[in-house]
Protein backbone atom coordinates (compact mmCIF):
# COMPACT_ATOMS: atom_id res chain seq x y z
CA UNK A 1 0.00 0.00 0.00
CA UNK A 2 3.04 2.80 1.17
CA UNK A 3 4.82 1.29 -1.92
CA UNK A 4 1.62 2.39 -4.33
CA UNK A 5 1.36 6.11 -2.43
CA UNK A 6 5.09 6.28 -3.26
CA UNK A 7 4.91 5.35 -6.84
CA UNK A 8 1.39 7.69 -7.21
CA UNK A 9 3.72 10.78 -5.53
CA UNK A 10 6.54 10.10 -7.83
CA UNK A 11 4.30 10.03 -10.92
CA UNK A 12 2.77 13.12 -9.92
CA UNK A 13 5.74 15.12 -9.79
CA UNK A 14 6.76 13.62 -12.94
CA UNK A 15 3.55 14.88 -14.65
CA UNK A 16 3.54 18.09 -13.28
CA UNK A 17 6.20 19.05 -14.94
CA UNK A 18 8.42 19.61 -12.96
CA UNK A 19 11.22 17.89 -14.90
CA UNK A 20 13.12 19.52 -17.86
CA UNK A 21 15.07 18.42 -20.02
CA UNK A 22 14.81 14.11 -19.51
CA UNK A 23 16.57 12.40 -22.04
CA UNK A 24 15.55 8.95 -23.07
CA UNK A 25 17.28 7.21 -20.49
CA UNK A 26 14.17 4.89 -19.86
CA UNK A 27 15.91 2.47 -22.96
CA UNK A 28 18.83 2.48 -20.55
CA UNK A 29 20.51 -1.33 -19.40
CA UNK A 30 21.44 -3.27 -16.33
CA UNK A 31 25.10 -2.89 -18.13
CA UNK A 32 24.81 1.20 -18.08
CA UNK A 33 25.18 1.26 -14.17
CA UNK A 34 27.82 3.44 -14.27
CA UNK A 35 26.67 5.63 -16.34
CA UNK A 36 23.20 6.09 -14.57
CA UNK A 37 24.75 6.25 -11.41
CA UNK A 38 26.97 9.40 -13.16
CA UNK A 39 24.00 10.89 -13.92
CA UNK A 40 23.03 11.23 -10.44
CA UNK A 41 25.16 14.44 -10.33
CA UNK A 42 24.30 15.90 -13.78
CA UNK A 43 23.81 19.79 -13.82
CA UNK A 44 20.78 18.50 -15.63
CA UNK A 45 17.66 18.20 -13.03
CA UNK A 46 15.97 15.76 -15.86
CA UNK A 47 18.86 12.96 -15.78
CA UNK A 48 19.33 12.88 -11.98
CA UNK A 49 15.97 12.17 -11.39
CA UNK A 50 15.11 9.71 -14.58
CA UNK A 51 18.66 8.06 -13.48
CA UNK A 52 17.34 7.61 -9.71
CA UNK A 53 14.07 6.57 -11.22
CA UNK A 54 16.29 3.84 -13.28
CA UNK A 55 18.52 2.61 -10.78
CA UNK A 56 15.56 2.13 -8.87
CA UNK A 57 13.30 0.22 -11.08
CA UNK A 58 16.27 -2.01 -11.93
CA UNK A 59 17.28 -2.65 -8.21
CA UNK A 60 20.64 -1.89 -8.56
CA UNK A 61 22.50 -2.02 -4.85
CA UNK A 62 25.40 -0.48 -5.84
CA UNK A 63 23.38 2.60 -6.34
CA UNK A 64 22.24 2.93 -2.63
CA UNK A 65 25.24 5.11 -1.56
CA UNK A 66 24.94 7.55 -4.47
CA UNK A 67 21.00 7.78 -3.98
CA UNK A 68 21.41 8.20 -0.47
CA UNK A 69 24.03 11.49 -0.85
CA UNK A 70 21.55 12.34 -3.78
CA UNK A 71 19.10 12.84 -0.81
CA UNK A 72 20.97 14.49 1.37
CA UNK A 73 22.46 16.87 -0.77
CA UNK A 74 20.52 17.92 -4.05
CA UNK A 75 19.29 21.16 -4.56
CA UNK A 76 16.45 20.28 -6.33
CA UNK A 77 13.38 18.74 -3.82
CA UNK A 78 12.36 16.34 -6.52
CA UNK A 79 15.47 14.72 -7.13
CA UNK A 80 15.40 14.29 -3.35
CA UNK A 81 12.45 12.66 -3.87
CA UNK A 82 12.99 10.45 -6.77
CA UNK A 83 16.22 9.07 -5.13
CA UNK A 84 13.80 8.11 -1.58
CA UNK A 85 11.56 6.65 -3.86
CA UNK A 86 14.51 4.75 -5.51
CA UNK A 87 15.74 3.72 -2.20
CA UNK A 88 12.55 2.21 -1.47
CA UNK A 89 12.27 0.28 -4.63
CA UNK A 90 15.70 -0.79 -3.63
CA UNK A 91 15.22 -2.19 -0.44
CA UNK A 92 18.72 -1.96 1.34
CA UNK A 93 18.82 -1.71 4.94
CA UNK A 94 21.74 1.04 4.07
CA UNK A 95 19.21 3.52 3.11
CA UNK A 96 17.04 3.44 6.56
CA UNK A 97 19.25 6.00 8.46
CA UNK A 98 19.06 9.06 5.59
CA UNK A 99 15.69 8.14 5.15
CA UNK A 100 14.81 8.96 8.84
CA UNK A 101 16.66 11.72 9.03
CA UNK A 102 15.47 13.46 5.69
CA UNK A 103 11.79 12.45 6.65
CA UNK A 104 12.13 15.07 10.16
CA UNK A 105 14.62 17.59 9.03
CA UNK A 106 14.22 17.98 4.76
CA UNK A 107 13.40 21.75 4.11
CA UNK A 108 10.67 20.52 1.93
CA UNK A 109 7.38 18.57 2.94
CA UNK A 110 6.59 16.74 0.45
CA UNK A 111 10.00 15.29 0.69
CA UNK A 112 9.60 14.46 4.20
CA UNK A 113 6.34 12.85 3.54
CA UNK A 114 7.69 10.63 0.62
CA UNK A 115 10.71 9.61 2.90
CA UNK A 116 8.80 8.66 5.45
CA UNK A 117 7.22 6.67 3.74
CA UNK A 118 10.08 5.05 2.02
CA UNK A 119 11.12 4.83 5.43
CA UNK A 120 7.97 2.51 6.30
CA UNK A 121 8.39 0.57 2.98
CA UNK A 122 11.84 -0.45 4.33
CA UNK A 123 11.14 -1.25 7.60
CA UNK A 124 8.01 -3.14 6.96
CA UNK A 125 9.93 -5.08 4.11
CA UNK A 126 11.85 -6.49 7.07
CA UNK A 127 15.11 -4.18 6.91
CA UNK A 128 16.43 -2.47 10.47
CA UNK A 129 18.85 0.31 11.32
CA UNK A 130 22.10 -1.04 13.17
CA UNK A 131 21.10 0.41 16.39
CA UNK A 132 17.80 -1.23 16.43
CA UNK A 133 15.74 1.97 16.57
Amino acid sequence: MKHAMLTRVMSAVLTAGLIVGVVNLSTAEKSDTKKLIKALTSDNIGWRVSAAQILGDNQEERAVKPLIRMLNNDISYAARISAAVALAKIGDKKALRALKKVSKHDRNQTVRTVALGAFSVLEESGAQLASGK
